[in-house]
């Protein structure tokens, strides 16, 4: 190669590598403790994108767990309960609107058989939008208000539904089989849960759908999976959730249906499960450390994308100095720049944590041309010689 293409190759290769290290910076976070409503744990389930939480806590004396609302400059807001004892947040939408379940009776036993979903706030606490005839349980909230979930029916069926607080909820049907449960909706009505198939018998599979052309289904991760759930859907329709073999662990996935499900892979042990995705394809979860062990201990949160894989988050976190480590992430706010879930405090107390994502300095369009007209120059000059 002659000193000029070897001139010019070098300036070619420092300007892809200055573009590259840009488009690849590893994002770095600082983590806020939520605190509790008052007992020793609590866990956070949901960000929206002003950093917003949702997710549940146990009050004083461990004695219940209620639904909060919360961020890191006025901490947390109990949302109560719907005449019960216990109550779980499980989503936010950017108004602050929080989608859960809660008990409506104390006097109900099995305790379980009297949650209702609820949609509420921090100003005007919660309310039950309806059922389809039974027991409710709420999992999802999107911009517009619509709810998803699963409740069952006239005929005893646990099936998902989309609904909202106007209009009641409605039935979602399955892919096949008996049951579904449906756990996040986005801005565009596209909704992802888990429903039986006709031939798999309890066995169930992810599914993307909405309230007009019923369920399609995801599939697994291929051999040896037989089963699969959805549970958080971005706003291009792709799906982030777990797949788990016959007798075999479960791994965490991104998919679409176009396309199937890819497998994350893990922190280096067996399992991992991805409960949130971003809209720029970042998802979070769950995942075990070392093999043979399923001490929970060795579970880390972790952060997904396509250019890094799997990064443990505990490595991107600026100052865990108050955290032995944070063991699962929740959720993820749309735009990317909150992280929810819940971690260790140095006190061996587990809290639900926000991280919110430090702003990482790139070169400004004018320094970046600076620099290529730098090498422009550097390369001409040996050009000339």
């Amino acid at each position: 190669m002659s000193s000029a293409k070897t001139h010019i190759t070098i300036a070619l290769s420092f300007a892809g590598a200055l573009i590259t290290g840009i488009a690849q910076a590893t994002p770095i976070y600082v983590i806020h403790d939520l605190g509790t409503l008052g007992g020793s744990t609590s866990y956070g389930q949901g960000v929206n994108n002003s950093g917003q939480v949702a997710g549940f806590s146990y009050i004083s004396n461990d004695s219940a767990r209620h639904a909060f609302v919360g961020d890191a400059v006025n901490g947390l807001t109990d949302l109560g309960v719907l005449g019960g004892t216990h109550s779980i947040g499980n989503g936010i939408n950017d108004s602050g609107k929080v989608i859960g379940s809660s008990q409506t009776d104390v006097n109900i036993y099995p305790p379980s058989y009297n949650y209702r979903a609820f949609i509420g706030d921090a100003t005007n606490g919660i309310i039950n939008p309806g059922t389809l005839n039974g027991k409710t349980l709420g999992d999802g909230i999107n911009n517009n208000g619509q709810i998803v979930g699963q409740s069952t029916n006239s005929s005893g069926e646990r099936r998902a539904f989309i609904g909202d607080a106007y209009n009641g909820l409605t039935e979602l049907g399955t892919l096949g089989g008996a049951e579904s449960r449906a756990y996040d909706i986005n801005d565009n009505g596209l909704v992802t849960g888990s429903a039986q198939t006709a031939d798999s018998g309890t066995d169930s599979h992810a599914f993307v759908g909405d309230a007009v052309n019923g369920l399609t289904d995801l599939g697994t991760l291929g051999d040896g999976y037989v089963s699969s759930v959805g549970t958080s859907i971005n706003a291009e329709g792709l799906v982030a959730g777990h797949s788990t073999g016959q007798g075999g662990p479960p791994r965490a996935f991104v998919g679409d249906i176009a396309n199937g499900l890819t497998d994350l892979g893990t922190l280096g042990g067996s399992i991992s499960w991805a409960y949130g995705i971003s809209d720029n394809g970042q998802a979070v979860g769950s995942s075990h450390l070392a093999p043979n062990n399923i001490s929970s201990y060795l579970y880390h949160a972790f952060l997904w994308d396509s250019i890094n894989g799997m990064m443990d988050l505990n490595d991107l976190v600026v100052d865990l100095s108050q955290w032995q480590h944070i063991t699962r992430a929740k959720g993820i706010s749309s735009n990317g720049n909150y992280i929810t879930g819940s971690g260790f405090t140095a006190n061996n107390e587990l809290h639900a944590f926000l991280l919110e994502k430090v702003p990482q300095t790139v070169p400004e369009p004018t320094t970046f041309w600076l620099i290529l007209l730098g090498l422009y120059v550097f390369t001409f000059r040996r050009l000339r010689i």
